[in-house]
């Protein structure tokens, strides 16, 4: 079998080829593969469009996003966004200036610092969820129900796998 570069090779649909036990998962695997960095740039250009009006970048809007649901650890944050902890002080530092969050002794733990967003973060958090919610309502329209179901299921999966 010819390999085609995963960048311009388009996968038949896996419904339309035939099962085939041991072989079938490797295809079905470099067809996923061939789809992923085209649909992880048109995600990204997708989110750079959502977010501009709102002054963010996308890790900017992760963070934020993060926050205002509750997460508000550094360390925790650094996890998230798979960054390290001065990477992740540079960006808390740029949305505390923005007035988007605020850092403060944790309470539990003086020697910790804890991250919560602020009315303005709260209420930028929700309009970059409505933004983005529009742009996926976009992307995924001619998507069924059913397999919106799945990609739900399966990225619920792969978020959850380190």
């Amino acid at each position: 079998m010819e390999r085609v570069s995963n960048l311009t090779s388009t996968p038949r649909p896996a419904g339309d080829r035939p099962p085939d036990d041991a072989g079938d998962r490797e295809r079905l695997l470099h067809d996923l593969s061939a789809l992923t960095l085209p649909l992880m740039w048109s995600l990204r250009q997708a989110s750079m469009r959502a977010l501009e009006p709102h002054g963010l970048r996308p890790i900017q809007a992760l963070v934020l996003a993060s926050i205002a649901q509750g997460q508000g650890s550094p360390k925790t944050l650094s996890e998230i966004v798979e960054t390290a902890p001065p990477m992740m002080s540079s960006l808390l530092g740029d949305l505390e200036d923005r007035g988007l969050v605020t850092r403060s002794p944790d309470p539990e733990d003086r020697r910790r610092i804890r991250v919560d967003a602020t009315d303005a973060g709260h209420a930028l958090a929700r309009a970059v969820d409505d933004a983005w919610l529009d742009a996926s309502r976009e992307r995924f329209a001619d998507v069924s129900d059913d397999d919106l179901r799945t990609l739900v299921d399966v990225y619920t999966t792969l978020v959850r796998t380190p």
